[in-house]
C-alpha cells in the first residue's frame, strides 16, 4: 500500500492543520512530507501523472483490478489530493516555491488524465491501464497476462479520499456532476442486502491463503466503512444516500445476534471484519449539515442535505465546558 499510505499521511496532516490552525506537523516533519511527495512523483513511470507503481493495496477480498491494478482511479485521486495538499503544507512550512510548483503541476496532470480517460460515459473506471502484463497475483505469485479482470467495472472507490477534503473546503477540480452520477450508478450496480460490494465485476468466488492470512473474493463482499465514506462524499454533493445506513445497521444487528461483535466491518465473507475503520461514521454529522470549517482561513459554512436536520458540530465543541453547538435546519 505504498501510494495509499504516504498519501493518507499527507491528507490527514493537511486536514489536521486546516481544522486546528496548528502547523507544527509540517514544520517538524516537512522533510518527511517532501520525501513522500517525491515518492508519489516517482510512482508515475509513464509520464501521465498517475501512479503505476506501488499500487497494490490490502483490499484483499476485491477483484484483481481493485486489489492490484496499475493506475487505479481512487489512488489517482488520492495522489492528486496529496500533491496539492502537500504543497500547501510545505508552503506553510517555508519551503521554496519552485519544487512546490512541480507538485501542483503533477496534480493538474492527474486531474486531466482522470477526466479525459477515466470517465466511461456514466462512471469512472477502476483503472486507466487495463493491461495485466507485468503484474503478479500477490497471493500466488503467478504472473498475469492479457486484460486485467474488472478494470472498467462500476465501483465505490472513486470518492474514497474526498470527505476529508470536503470538510475543509479543499476542491480538487473533479467534475461534481460526474462524481454524483458515478456514485449513484455504482451504488445501483453493486448493491447487496447489507450495503454495496467493492465492484460489480464478479469473477469466480475463491479463497486465497498465504500462511495464516485468508481472503475470500466473492461478488457480495463489501466493507461498511468504504460505503460510509462514499455516502459522506455524496452528501457534500447534494446526493442523499443516508438511507443506506439501515442496511449497515441490519448487518451489525445480524452479527451481534448471538455473540457480542460490536462493530463488524465486512460482509460477504472474509476475515477482515474487526477493524476500526468504522470511525468514519462520525463524519455523518458534518456531511448531513454540509458543514465546512477551515480555521486557517476562517471559513465556516453549512449547506444542509435535508430540509429538517439537527446535528451536533463536534469540531466546535468545548469539551471542558461540556458544550457542543448544533446546526438546525
Amino acid at each position: 500500500m505504498e501510494v495509499e499510505e504516504v498519501t493518507n499521511y499527507i491528507l490527514l496532516a493537511h486536514a489536521y492543520w486546516r481544522r486546528t490552525g496548528d502547523g507544527h506537523i509540517q514544520r517538524r516533519h516537512g522533510e518527511t512530507i517532501r520525501k513522500f511527495l517525491d515518492f508519489v512523483l516517482a510512482c508515475d513511470t509513464t509520464g501521465n501523472g498517475v501512479p503505476d507503481e506501488g499500487c497494490t493495496n490490502t483490499i484483499d477480498d476485491a477483484s484483481p483490478a481493485v486489489q492490484y491494478g496499475r493506475e487505479q482511479i481512487y489512488l489517482a485521486v488520492k495522489a492528486m489530493a496529496a500533491l496539492r495538499c502537500g504543497a500547501e503544507l510545505l508552503a506553510n512550512a517555508g519551503y521554496p516555491g519552485e519544487r512546490l510548483e512541480t507538485y501542483r503541476k503533477q496534480a493538474e496532470c492527474i486531474l486531466q488524465e482522470v477526466e479525459a480517460k477515466g470517465w466511461l460515459g456514466d462512471h469512472y473506471a477502476v483503472t486507466l491501464d487495463p493491461s495485466a502484463e507485468g503484474l503478479r497475483d500477490p497471493w500466488t505469485g503467478e504472473a498475469l497476462h492479457g486484460e486485467l479482470a474488472g478494470w472498467d467495472a462500476y465501483h465505490i472507490y472513486t470518492a474514497n479520499a474526498l470527505p476529508i477534503l470536503d470538510m475543509v473546503a479543499c476542491d480538487l477540480g473533479l467534475d461534481d456532476a460526474r462524481l454524483a452520477q458515478d456514485m449513484l450508478n455504482a451504488c445501483r450496480r453493486t448493491l447487496t442486502q447489507y450495503g454495496c460490494c467493492h465492484t460489480d465485476y464478479h469473477g469466480e468466488a475463491q479463497v486465497s491463503v498465504v500462511g495464516d492470512l485468508v481472503a475470500v473474493q466473492s461478488g457480495t463482499t463489501g466493507w461498511v466503512s468504504m460505503n460510509m465514506l462514499r455516502d459522506l462524499a455524496a452528501a457534500y454533493r447534494g446526493v442523499d444516500m443516508l438511507n443506506m445506513a439501515e442496511r449497515y445497521w441490519d448487518w451489525q444487528a445480524a452479527t451481534n445476534a448471538r455473540d457480542v461483535r460490536v462493530f463488524f466491518e465486512t460482509f460477504g465473507g472474509n476475515n477482515l471484519c474487526f477493524y476500526p475503520r468504522g470511525v468514519a461514521v462520525w463524519g455523518v454529522f458534518e456531511a448531513v449539515a454540509g458543514f465546512v470549517y477551515d480555521k486557517v482561513t476562517g471559513l465556516r459554512e453549512v449547506n444542509a442535505l435535508r430540509q429538517t436536520v439537527r446535528v451536533p458540530l463536534l469540531a466546535l465543541a468545548d469539551w471542558s465546558k461540556r458544550h457542543v453547538p448544533y446546526f438546525e435546519a
